[in-house]
């Protein structure tokens, strides 16, 4: 390692505790293979001036792309992004509650990044060259990682990838008409899932681990839809018809997911694996089913909390589904199983729901099993932005105006 580098290691790690231990670093990425231990030295690389990996997904069924590097231009504001997102002493560990972003188009159309404590900044002053393209074309699709550190969004049918605000990886456009959506994160920051939808239809997936990615056509007799993913796992489930009206669909208790699996050293895609069935009904109400607005259940694996966080402290968080109003609505989330088993953790809350004075709009689940939403009272020119604890009590993290768009760490913008 050059002493411009180690340098750099020192400069951070007098701002990020955790950082700038370059021995430490070193330790943490051979020890884990699945890509925390290798963020910070990627952030600093990128300070340095980086690359970018981009991945042409052009490919025929029995071939795989290799991906050429291109140079970037490191996206250096006046404003460091420390001062957003306060780096963890534990590598990989999730950004502090109350830290996200919003694009709001009251005025001009910005993105501004919020800290825990209130304090915003517009992204222009942190990620000039992002900012740029996400005050234009908003955050619809866009997705941040658990600890904030990735931010992806759609590019023209592809998708890109920045780190700390730099390109890091880019999956290019595919057949006309066809477009990458993400699918879930992993439990670090460098593994994520994407699926690529054509007409409806999955077309293929592409799995991002540490850096490597592999991107593989879905199996045209497959009649599952994806759940979730983690990065070379895809979770999979047998969908409803979902043109059948919502109060004429069955109703569903029982989650059952089958994994498929891509093998990390050769790309290539293996058997589909069937998993175990939870029942959930003694733990849903009669007019709940787990089938969500695609037709199969939504299903998220977030990490704890950061003051509580290792890499294995996550609890399955499954969203539950009533009818109102004709639609579906997310009423509860279930952490863990209903089942009384050994080594399951249980626990149900309920969501905040709409009335006739305010409008309580559904985020997703984030860190430590909390639930974020936005609550809007009628005719108010804002809205609050919230965070629902595992109890089922609320607590306001910003106010923000009524048009915003809101992205927190672990989600991804519907």
């Amino acid at each position: 390692m050059s002493e411009r580098l180690k340098g750099a290691y020192r400069e951070l790690g007098e701002t990020s505790p955790g950082y700038g231990d370059v021995g430490l670093a070193i330790r943490t990425a051979r020890r884990r293979q699945l890509g925390y231990g290798v963020i910070a030295p990627l952030l600093v690389a990128l300070a340095l001036g980086g690359t970018a990996l981009v991945i042409d997904t052009e490919r025929s069924d029995s071939s795989r792309p290799t991906p050429p590097i291109s140079s970037i231009t490191p996206d250096e504001g006046t404003v460091s992004m420390v001062e957003w997102v306060d780096p963890p002493a534990t590598l990989g560990a999730p950004a502090k509650a109350g830290t996200f972003l919003y694009r709001t188009c009251a005025g001009e159309c910005a993105v501004t990044l919020v800290r825990p404590d209130g304090k915003t900044f517009a992204m222009a002053d942190v990620f000039p060259e992002l900012a740029k393209r996400l005050d234009s074309q908003g955050l619809t699709g866009a997705s941040l990682s658990h600890d904030a550190l990735w931010l992806g969004y759609p590019d023209d049918g592809g998708f890109t990838f920045t780190v700390g605000g730099d390109p890091a990886v880019q999956l290019n456009a595919g057949p006309d008409g066809s477009a990458w959506e993400m699918l879930g994160w992993g439990e670090s920051s460098g593994s994520f899932g994407l699926v690529q939808r054509s007409e409806g239809r999955v077309t293929a997936y592409a799995s991002i681990e540490s850096y490597k990615v592999h991107v593989v056509n879905a199996p045209d007799d497959l009649d599952l839809l994806p759940v979730d993913s983690g990065g070379y796992t895809v979770y999979l489930a047998a969908p409803l018809d979902v043109s059948v009206p919502v109060t004429q669909r069955p109703r569903v208790t029982s989650s059952s997911m089958q994994s498929l699996n891509v093998s990390p050293e050769t790309g290539e895609i293996g058997d589909i694996t069937p998993g175990d069935s939870d029942n959930f009904a003694s733990c849903m109400r009669p007019d709940e089913t787990l089938a969500g607005p695609t037709g199969v259940p939504m299903f998220s694996n977030p990490p704890a909390t950061r003051a509580d966080y290792d890499s294995s402290s996550g609890i399955g968080a499954t969203t539950v589904f009533a009818i109102r109003q004709g639609r579906l609505v997310p009423s509860a989330i279930i952490r863990g199983s209903c089942e009384a088993l050994p080594d399951f953790v249980f626990g149900r809350y309920d969501l905040p729901q709409s009335t006739a004075s305010e409008t309580w709009t559904y985020l997703g689940v984030v860190a430590g099993g909390e639930t974020a939403m936005t609550r809007q009272p009628s005719g108010s020119q804002t809205k609050d932005v919230v965070l629902v604890g595992t109890d089922g009590r609320s607590r306001v993290l910003h106010t923000v105006p009524a048009d915003a768009q809101v992205l927190m760490p672990g989600l991804t913008m519907r």
